[in-house]
């Protein structure tokens, strides 16, 4: 009679490493894609988990393709093999930068994505004509052995070909769900098949959100797709608009205050998060103070590392260098846009690493 142990061992032999394992040898958690946003990334444990599938969904402005953006912006700058920043590096092999791709189905604004940092020179940018076209082409950019990140902007103007082909009397139900839930099915295997390989692709996508016809009691919101889809994402954000600061005179907005809240769906988690939502705010435009685009963090960045003491004192140090004063550390943070995203990545660890040490989870 053959034995577990010998079914594992034929496993790898017949289907390759991975297939079948014990839990001793399985990760401990995801590498996260840090988005740059401090109070989002503290929520989410780090950032978007790597090598699964995330989503991003609420209603019109609500900040969905604004954090895409800015996840985009920070793995441009990603090591793929440590999930480190490459200045901060450790690898033996030097940092490995990977391809980052976004299919469009909705318009890409490449000057406001270069506010959010992003590096439109070195960004691979998909339009599809219609979504059967791009459910092919996110499933043949994950197999690409350089592609680190696949996002889709957004996953309800995936338009079937029948559609668009179609007259507008036709009645088609349920055509775009079936759509996406084909596409989520091959895409999820297609990002499993990948990790088996050592080869770690994060596919993010954003949703809009639907009205429940009929619907009496309870909340009546929903997304676009169908229920196939809620079983994929590993990480789900609800995003909405709080606030916005307009001026007077042009009426246009300044400042805007968003929210991202992880308890959305049913409170549906498969990573682990330390907390429930996140707020945080984005120049929308030019002002005295900040340029547009520009998350203004620092003070809660300063908040959370006096907490825990990730600054020294006397002197004060950071990364080891020395300061004379507290105010020369933040200037030097306001400063170095690279000093600023290394710091709130570590500080961050500090406080995950705690958490996982308190739940027993390290």
């Amino acid at each position: 009679m053959p034995r577990i142990e010998d079914m594992i061992n034929s496993s790898i032999r017949k289907y390759g490493i991975g297939t079948m394992t014990r839990g001793e040898a399985a990760p401990k958690d995801y590498p996260r894609i840090p988005s740059g946003i401090f109070s989002l990334d503290f929520a989410i444990g780090g950032g978007f988990p790597a090598g699964v599938a995330s989503c991003l969904w609420g209603p019109p402005g609500g900040g969905k393709s604004l954090v895409l953006q800015k996840v985009i912006a920070c793995a441009q700058k990603l090591c793929f093999r440590c999930f480190n920043y490459q200045w901060d590096c450790l690898c033996d092999e030097g940092p490995l930068n990977q391809e980052v791709a976004i299919v469009a189905t909705e318009v890409l604004d490449p000057g406001w994505a270069r506010c959010l940092g992003v590096d439109i020179n070195n960004l691979v940018i998909v339009e599809p004509d219609y979504g059967e076209q791009a459910a092919d082409i996110i499933s043949e950019i994950i197999s690409a052995h350089d592609c680190g990140l696949v996002c889709l902007d957004s996953l309800a103007m995936l338009t079937p070909l029948a559609e668009l082909e179609g007259s507008f009397g036709d009645a088609q139900v349920a055509l775009q769900s079936r759509l996406v839930a084909r596409m989520m099915r091959v895409v999820e295997q297609k990002l499993v098949r990948e990790k088996k390989k050592g080869h770690r692709v994060t596919f993010i996508a954003t949703n809009h959100i639907r009205s429940k016809i009929g619907q009496m009691f309870g909340s009546n919101e929903d997304v676009a797709g169908g229920w196939a889809a809620k079983h994929t994402w590993h990480l789900t954000l609800r995003m909405s608009q709080l606030s916005t600061d307009k001026d007077k005179e042009t009426e246009m907005a300044v400042n805007a205050k968003f929210k991202a809240s992880t308890v959305a769906l049913a409170n549906k988690r498969k990573i682990f998060t330390l907390q429930g939502a996140a707020e945080f705010f984005c120049t929308m435009a030019d002002s005295g103070e900040f340029i547009a685009g520009t998350i203004p963090d620092l003070k809660t960045v300063e908040k959370y590392a006096d907490e825990i003491d990730f600054i020294g004192r006397s002197p004060w140090r950071l990364f080891g260098v020395e300061y004379e004063k507290k105010s020369d550390i933040l200037q030097a943070l306001a400063n170095d846009n690279q000093l600023l995203l290394t710091t709130k990545k570590k500080v961050i660890e500090q406080y995950v690493e705690a958490a996982k040490m308190e739940r027993g989870l390290s």
